[in-house]
């Protein structure tokens, strides 16, 4: 499978590559850093009945993103939902509204964040990232649209990152 063969992109290798790409493609990119989404679930962004943002009572809001890759389960439990917990999460709304996104091309990743990179590359590096952030794997999985902890502690968990919680 050609996501499990990808090495993350982190924001901060986002950042480092913002001024060599245009602006669509680098919201592109942030929308799969920071949201965890597969390459095709971005560019169904473009698509309104694909996705909606809901915000509950306690102010945070909620990106609902529905997995069509998901043939072998009830349509309306396809849907997946994403908090938007944290200050770089705040713009998502706005660059989906926006529609100024585009899916970089292929090469275009492997030049700017190395060979082992696919358009995966910002899904591959979203547990690591959230768990940084406090995250439960859990939490994490589910935003993911995973069945499983296991599915995504296996393949996107990054084995090479170490992360603990001070004593």
């Amino acid at each position: 499978r050609q996501q499990l063969q990808s090495d993350p992109i982190t924001p901060l290798m986002l950042k480092k590559a913002n001024n060599r790409l245009n602006k669509e493609n680098v919201n592109w990119l942030y929308l799969s850093v920071w949201l965890g989404l597969r390459p095709k679930e971005v560019d169904q962004l473009h698509q309104e009945h694909l996705y909606r943002i809901e915000k509950l009572p306690c102010g945070t809001s909620v990106v609902w993103v529905y997995q069509t890759k998901l043939t072998s389960i009830p349509r309306e439990r396809r849907w997946k939902p994403i908090p938007l917990l944290f200050q770089q999460q705040k713009r998502i709304p706005k660059i989906i509204a926006s529609g100024a996104f585009k899916r970089p091309l292929g090469k275009t990743i492997k030049r700017l964040f190395g060979k082992q990179t696919t358009l995966y590359g910002g899904r591959k590096g979203f547990t690591d990232l959230m768990i940084d952030k406090g995250q439960r794997l859990e939490d994490i999985s589910q935003w993911l649209g995973h069945r499983s902890i296991e599915r995504t502690w296996r393949d996107y968990k990054d084995q090479r990152v170490v992360h603990f919680q001070r004593v």
